[in-house]
């Protein structure tokens, strides 16, 4: 079992300055940052450094290539893939108030790029484009996968289907020994047991989570806030499933036993003197946020994912000393890490950018990219950043085989950047990069978000499928998508609406289905424990609705009823400090109101969004708070309804499920007539 780094106090710890390099090009050096020193029980490997250098901007054109050595004929690779990790949350993205000393030296120490993409703001599809090189709506993958009604309704497939290219399987038939271990969240999981294993996709060996199938390592969370210990309902469904061993562990130790398996076998890979390839892809940093308790901090929402951002990164250290202090692996291994979409909304940030998880705006989709490899990068871009190529997920395919020497490279939407990544040159893709918007991330009825967007050199188009509402952006001069320029461009405007309209054409047509239609009751009895899909649960877009509910709150906490997610949906809940909230949520935008003291033991409370989006909470017949919500719920949210708990996408500013700790004796809600 490797030793997990632990740091010196602050008044021990040694501070030298790191080795000043002079960045070429376009190419700009970080800051100088300090060193904290990190050991383990047994001193192994050595001091690491905590870089948190802001990002820079660099306009000058650089040449296209840079002396270095020769890449190694079939180097290591190992692709760290963090999941809903924002922009600006790590250090040497210019990350504040979190501490990741770890992948901060991976970008001191190598190329770390500001302009790379992942092609869809959520998991599933991102994960594709790595995948496959392709597009993920060529393969109907493109929002997260869910249940198989869920993925039915939203014209889904169920998983990532065989046939397509993987980056594993061509390796494989290179020579390479491949390794998956971490979330698949490519096919397998809550009621599709019978999705391929991930073996099953040129990968020899593997280990997940309940996103996937084979052998896997699920969650118990931990006992906080007079909460027990208890399994993740997620995890629960997943050993239902079989197929493969399973072991529960605490959730904040999930990414130690994957770096635990992915140091087994990059030993077995060099007693077998073959190269190997291994996807490390955490399920850190997604909710539920759970981190060791001394990384809580104050218990809210933002400083429990910090803390999950700063253990993920501790967890992480062994396998990069493992291999930074094994000189065989230290030349002839490159290590990358990426995040998969943007950050949750209260959670992780995206920097200077706008949006985040779900949107096509740049907080969606612009990632962090950090490349190391002192055998690979020549000594000159080693501690540099990119600040002008243009990178995407689905350049991961073409850049990485081609690294690998694999000679025939599968046809795909990406560009041969292996030189970009391995320092050679220090130019991006030239061909435009496209997006189409999730399916089940409308945004609200009076501000939809955009269905498709396209990048092409420094223009940024946003536009809806049918042409209309487009939005453009001259991200040379505006990155964070301020100054609409569409009026004013309209040449540039017309240009990419029928780029981006031909690209859309090119796909599978992918629409939100109604699978037997939405539930047309307008009343619902219900009780605790109850879970209602989205086509039975109430049907509440563009109407007002009424919670009644009678409970019994000893110990005040946790979720009454709840139907949605982050998109669309409303929540009645308790909060850490014993008030009652009600929040509706629309287009992803929030309004709560709250109760001005705390409740506990048995009431009669009635939530009511009225058709003027007026909200309405009342205790015993007294009206305790009231608010205006900026827009009705604009369509049936994705995620069902709960009672006593909160088991899909979190509808509020809670990790889910959040399960009520008193007794439910009804709960009704009442529908009125949709407006037109």
């Amino acid at each position: 079992m490797p030793t997990l780094f632990l740091p010196l106090p602050d008044s021990v710890a040694q501070k030298p300055e790191m080795k000043k390099r002079t960045a070429q090009f376009s190419l700009t050096k970080p800051p100088s940052c300090p060193l904290r020193l990190l050991f383990t029980a047994a001193m192994a490997f050595g001091p690491l450094v905590g870089c948190h250098a802001a990002p820079t901007t660099g306009k000058a054109a650089p040449p296209k290539t840079a002396t270095a050595p020769a890449t190694p004929a079939h180097p290591n690779i190992i692709f760290v893939l963090a999941d809903d990790m924002g922009y600006g949350d790590l250090g040497c993205y210019g990350g504040q108030g979190v501490k990741t000393p770890n992948v901060d030296r991976l970008a001191a120490e190598g190329i770390r790029f500001t302009q790379f993409y992942v092609n869809s703001p959520l998991c599933s599809p991102s994960r594709t484009a790595f995948t496959t090189g392709q597009y993920p709506a060529r393969w109907k993958i493109t929002s997260y996968i869910d249940n198989r009604g869920l993925n039915q309704s939203r014209g889904m497939a169920q998983w990532l289907d065989v046939k397509a290219p993987t980056v594993a399987r061509s390796l494989a038939s290179a020579g390479y020994m491949t390794g998956h271990f971490g979330k698949w969240h490519m096919g397998g999981g809550r009621d599709v047991g019978e999705a391929p294993l991930i073996t099953e996709y040129g990968f020899a060996q593997s280990l997940t989570q309940f996103e996937g199938l084979g052998d896997r390592v699920l969650p118990v969370m931990s006992a906080q806030n007079g909460r027990p210990e208890y399994k993740l309902p997620l995890g629960v469904a997943s050993e239902k499933l079989g197929r493969g061993k399973v072991t529960w562990a605490p959730r904040s130790q999930i990414t130690t036993a994957f770096v635990n398996r992915a140091l087994s076998f990059i030993n077995e890979a060099q007693k077998n003197r073959k190269p190997f390839f291994i996807d490390l892809w955490p399920d850190d940093v997604h909710s539920p946020y759970d981190p060791p308790e001394q990384l809580r901090g104050n218990g809210a929402k933002r400083q429990l994912y910090r803390g999950v951002v700063t253990n993920m990164d501790t967890e992480l250290a062994p396998l990069f000393a493992a291999i930074r202090n094994n000189p065989r692996l230290r030349g002839n291994t490159l290590v990358i890490f990426a995040s998969d979409n943007g950050p949750e909304g209260g959670a992780g940030l995206a920097g200077p950018f706008r949006g985040g998880k779900g949107e096509l705006y740049e907080g969606g989709i612009r990632e962090p990219f950090i490349l190391w490899g002192p055998g690979i990068l020549p000594a000159k871009q080693q501690g540099t950043v990119n600040t002008t190529a243009v990178v995407s997920g689905v350049d991961f395919l073409p850049s990485i085989l081609k690294i690998a020497g694999v000679k025939d490279i599968p046809k795909g939407d990406g560009t041969d950047l292996s030189a970009t990544f391995t320092g050679k040159a220090t130019t991006g893709r030239t061909q435009p990069l496209f997006w189409k918007r999730p399916p089940d991330r409308e945004g609200n009825g009076d501000q939809p978000l955009p269905d498709l967007a396209v990048r092409d050199g420094n223009w940024k188009l946003l536009v809806q499928e049918d042409g209309t509402q487009p939005h453009l952006y001259n991200l040379a001069t505006d990155e964070g998508e301020t100054k609409d320029l569409a009026t004013a461009q309209l040449q540039i405007v017309q240009r990419l609406t029928k780029a981006v309209l031909d690209w859309n054409h090119t796909l599978p047509v992918v629409k939100l289905a109604v699978v037997g239609g939405f539930n047309d009751a307008t009343h619902f009895d219900l009780k605790k424990g109850d879970h209602l899909g989205r086509n039975q649960a109430p049907n509440v877009a563009k109407r007002g609705f009424t919670i009644t509910t009678k409970f019994n709150a000893a110990t005040p906490g946790g979720v009454l009823v709840a139907q949605g997610g982050v998109a669309q949906g409303y929540t009645l809940f308790f909060d850490k400090a014993g008030k009652l909230n009600f929040l509706e949520r629309a287009g992803g935008v929030a309004t709560t109101i709250t109760s001005p003291d705390p409740v506990t033991g048995s009431h009669t409370v009635i939530a009511r969004l009225g058709a003027d989006r007026s909200l309405t909470l009342t205790i015993d017949g007294k009206v305790v708070a009231q608010g205006q919500a900026t827009a009705l719920i604009a369509s049936q949210p994705v995620d069902g309804l709960d009672v006593g708990a909160d088991t899909a996408g979190a509808v509020g500013p809670y990790d889910t499920p959040n399960p009520f700790n008193g007794d439910i004796e009804s709960a009704t809600i009442d529908l009125e007539a949709p407006l037109d």
